[in-house]
């Protein structure tokens, strides 16, 4: 869990243990309270919600072994746990949402990358440009051209690699 450090003056941190105390808890609950009360009535915060670990809720089902050796599988197949494919399927079904497999994390990882690097040659380009160097002029047209095909291009994987990892469990003739 992250930390918040700070130093008070002694009469602060009296009156502070003081309180703690005649809450009947301790000075780093009470402050953790203080601070989450603070986060939620803070206008420009972030909602209750989006302070609250988005994971925090247990859901447990039992199945038949039929199905648990079904989930078992497809968890095999696809690189993941079992809890992954739960989890997919929820999100696919409830939030309309992708999950995205270990290896499509690595794919979005290196796209990310290539794109940060297309970013950096445009950024490069653009700098000459500025500082006045005009040999840099007649090849501007094919590297802006071969970044904005690259750029395109990943772009529309990103987009079927989104879509896949959306409708990846749900099933082929939709949920109702």
């Amino acid at each position: 869990m992250p930390r918040v450090e700070t130093s008070l003056d002694t009469v602060t941190k009296d009156a502070f243990h003081s309180l703690a105390k005649r809450s009947g808890t301790t000075e780093a609950a009470l402050l953790r309270r203080v601070i989450a009360a603070l986060v939620k009535t803070n206008p420009s915060g972030p909602a209750a919600s989006d302070a609250e670990d988005p994971r925090s809720m247990r859901l447990t089902v039992r199945v038949t072994p039929d199905i648990f050796e079904a989930v078992t599988e497809a968890a095999r197949d696809a690189g993941t746990t079992r809890p992954g494919i739960v989890l997919g399927t929820l999100r696919a079904r409830f939030l309309e949402a992708p999950t995205l497999l270990p290896t499509e994390s690595e794919a979005v990882s290196r796209a990310a990358y290539q794109l940060s690097m297309a970013g950096l040659n445009l950024n490069q380009l653009v700098r000459s440009l500025h500082q006045g160097r005009s040999d840099t002029l007649p090849t501007i047209g094919p590297v802006v051209a071969e970044t904005a095909a690259a750029i395109s291009t990943l772009r529309e994987q990103l987009r079927l690699l989104t879509e896949t990892a959306t409708v990846r469990w749900a099933p082929k003739e939709g949920w109702e």
